[in-house]
């Protein structure tokens, strides 16, 4: 406020609201536990879900990172005990693989469970590569704490560590017990199990013939808004007393608190363990000067309307935007006077996360409307305008439009709540759209070329992070629950890269593999989710589960949108002494009819490359049009680039109409006039 005219009657109202999460805890074989109910609404039910551990479990991987930092990289065991203390209670067993390259060696490895040796066993490891196996059963050792092992050389050269697992016993026979209501499982499955009404949850369970398995419990928690309060420029006004959703109370902070500029905070109590609460604020006062606030928070925006009326006038007026997140640039800030049309401010500075608009002149008893767009996207090159936005807590799917769009038109997504996923759009209204992400350590950038101003587009993720050694450039084809991708180096060359796959059927072994070459980058076992890693090397690739790939043809759902490049040459579309026949026939036969009929040389000259390109294109798929493709991207030409995604018979039908048309409208004009003189005997 620029004025403090008899401020009066000053007071905010708070209105209840529900915020819910989910509260989930953890149970193990042999174990029972409890927890509290935290919040206002006790729920009627819980969900019991079970996760089957079975085969490598993982933690193997420990012991191959334990020797890489014993032998400085490499993986080579120099005889140190490492001992893990944060490995599950219930393995059964515990396995390594050892070769040697150059000489014959003997090596020793030892195994102890809770500092008791358990296992040790020597063995000679042949030179040519041979993996020797060290298997140690601790499946009799159930609720270990620690585990340890040591390898080492007993003679000749170092063994080189080759693979490393751990496994689990198989249960039978699971049953898991919540507030005396008992469930039976027989394999990794949730179920539903009622709650006895009070604000403790009491759980157990139990296992036979294993206990490589795990159980979570989950139920909803709610929060309503307990003992909301407002600070004014530090003064604090509160209400004592949880509000339901929809229930008000007043509160009058005392006039004195209102400034000139004016910090406004609104503040509830509860329990750290219940839902985050939160509470609906009118905040009013009568006097010359009367302010309003409007928040919203979307995905990718954050918006704030204010209202204010002037009783003086000021040649200085001006409104600050505190943004609640992290607001990286400002799409918008306009206002109007009394209803009137709306005036883009250009006058303003984002500090932070804090926006200041200089709006400059207002008279006296004017009614002034401020609107801030604040967006958690930073576009560079053009501008965005969100059409329908995506509210926090759902899965992203912004519907946007584009303002303006320059070359190299992209949309830096690394400050939104899903950064972390692999972003992609759906629904262009554009042709031939080829938008890709670059992943780097500590962002994503959306690239959108082929865009223009006016176009619209929704911006979808997909539940796969993507980890690169330094960046990679990455576009989805097919999304679903075998996703198809295309990959390549950005700026550097080379980089391994880790893909992490969510929503995998825990237990199944998937495979990232090339769909160009069918080469297998690499194989791992879901345990929601898979992790798999290959170097940055133009391929396109999916991930399927290794049996669903082998036996069907490896699609995915979903996605439809269309690769970023050409896979290049593929496998011959009919047998090649079939066409290699048919395209030298066809060269003979036109020799024939030019020789004839007087074609020119400059006709048949075309027809006959045309014949050959499409024998070449028949031959080996892809390799004529990929080249076109190519020669497109390099030159930045649309019309090449579609040439590369065109058939060859329907390069040939047209290249020979357009020729034969050439033809005739040349001979037309060119053609020589004869003239018939019909002369009879005289007599």
């Amino acid at each position: 406020m620029n004025s403090l005219d008899a401020v009066d009657n000053f007071s905010v109202q708070f209105t209840g609201t529900s915020t819910t999460e989910t509260d989930t805890f953890s149970l193990s074989p042999g174990a029972s536990t409890s927890s509290t109910i935290a919040g206002e609404e006790v729920p009627s039910s819980a969900t019991v879900e079970t996760s089957w551990r079975t085969g490598n479990s993982g933690d193997g991987q420990d012991i191959y990172d334990a020797v890489e930092s014993e032998c400085g990289g490499c993986d080579s065991p120099q005889g140190v005990k490492h001992t893990f203390t944060d490995w599950p209670k219930d393995l059964a067993s515990i396995s390594v693989d050892l070769s040697t390259f150059y000489d014959s060696t003997s090596a020793r490895v030892t195994v102890w469970v809770d500092g008791t040796e358990v296992y040790s066993q020597d063995k000679s490891l042949p030179s040519d590569q041979t993996r020797v196996t060290y298997s140690a059963d601790v499946s009799s050792y159930n609720n270990a704490d620690q585990y340890s092992i040591k390898i080492e050389s007993t003679s000749g050269a170092t063994p080189d560590l080759r693979s490393e697992s751990t496994t689990y016993d198989t249960p039978e026979d699971v049953s898991v017990t919540v507030d005396g209501s008992s469930k039976s499982f027989s394999s990794q499955s949730s179920k539903s199990v009622s709650l006895d009404g009070d604000t403790s949850v009491s759980a157990s369970m139990s296992a036979t013939g294993g206990n490589g398995v795990g159980a979570s419990i989950s139920y909803e928690e709610t929060s309503y808004s307990p003992n909301p309060s407002v600070v004014v420029n530090g003064e604090t006004t509160s209400y004592a007393g949880t509000l339901a959703p929809g229930e008000t109370a007043t509160v009058n902070p005392p006039a004195t608190a209102v400034n000139t500029s004016n910090t406004v905070t609104v503040q509830l109590g509860g329990s750290s363990d219940a839902p985050t609460p939160s509470v609906d604020m009118e905040y009013a006062h009568e006097a010359q000067d009367e302010v309003s606030v409007d928040y919203g928070a979307e995905t990718w925006s954050e918006r704030y309307n204010f209202s204010r009326y002037y009783a003086s006038e000021t040649d200085s007026a001006s409104v600050t935007v505190p943004f609640k997140s992290d607001v990286l640039a400002v799409r918008e800030v306009k206002y109007r006077v009394d209803g009137g049309s709306w005036v883009t401010v250009n006058d303003y500075a984002l500090q932070n996360t804090t926006l200041t608009a200089q709006l400059g002149h207002v008279s006296a008893g004017s009614n002034v409307t401020v609107s801030a767009n604040g967006s958690r996207v930073d576009v560079q090159n053009g501008s965005i305008q969100v059409t329908k936005p995506t509210t926090p807590g759902n899965t992203l799917a912004t519907e946007f439009r584009v303002e303006s769009a320059g070359s190299e038109f992209a949309i830096d997504v690394s400050g939104t709540e899903e950064a972390q996923y692999l972003h992609y759009l759906t629904n262009e209204s554009w042709t031939a759209p080829a938008e890709y992400s670059v992943v780097e350590a500590d962002g994503q950038v959306l690239y959108v070329p082929n865009v223009s101003a006016g176009a619209t587009a929704t911006a979808r993720s997909y539940a796969m992070e993507v980890h690169p050694q330094n960046d990679v450039r990455v576009r989805l084809v097919e999304a679903g629950d075998t996703p198809e991708f295309d990959v390549g180096p950005a700026t550097v060359k080379g980089d391994e890269v880790e893909f992490v796959l969510y929503g995998t059927a825990s237990g199944e072994e998937y495979k990232l593999e090339s769909l160009e070459d069918g080469k297998v980058w690499d194989k791992g076992t879901a345990n929601s989710p898979v992790r798999l890693t290959m170097e940055d090397t133009h391929d396109s690739l999916v991930i399927a589960i290794v049996e669903a790939l082998a036996g069907g043809d490896g699609s995915g759902g979903g996605g439809g949108v269309a690769p970023l490049v050409s896979t290049g040459a593929g496998n011959p579309l009919v047998p090649p002494y079939i066409m290699m026949g048919l395209g030298t026939g066809v060269l003979l036969l036109g020799g024939v009819v030019v020789s004839r009929a007087g074609v020119p040389v400059w006709v048949y000259a075309p027809v006959a490359a045309l014949v050959g390109l499409v024998t070449v294109e028949t031959l080996a798929p892809g390799a004529v049009s990929y080249t076109f493709a190519e020669v497109g991207t390099m030159a930045g030409a649309e019309l090449t680039g579609v040439l590369g995604q065109v058939s060859a018979p329907l390069l040939l039908a047209g290249g020979g109409l357009l020729l034969w048309g050439a033809y005739r409208v040349i001979n037309r004009l060119t053609r020589k006039q004869n003239v018939t003189l019909r002369l009879r005997r005289g007599r």
